[in-house]
């Protein structure tokens, strides 16, 4: 429930050039997150295939 409503939310929270990614952080143990950074950043997150990330300026259709 809770990836639904990240997801349902949080194109409507971020500022332009800003994107909200639902982050697995299996890795780390720490589970899933929403963090939000400048679309610049997409790139560091194209090695982590779990992470969902929504449409935007850089991606669309992400």
């Amino acid at each position: 429930m809770g990836l639904g409503l990240i997801s349902l939310t949080a194109p409507a929270v971020a500022a332009p050039n800003m994107v909200i990614v639902c982050h697995d952080g299996a890795q780390t143990g720490t589970g899933w997150e929403a963090i939000q950074f400048n679309v610049n950043g997409l790139n560091g997150h194209g090695g982590h295939p779990s992470d969902i990330i929504p449409p935007n300026t850089s991606i669309p259709g992400g």
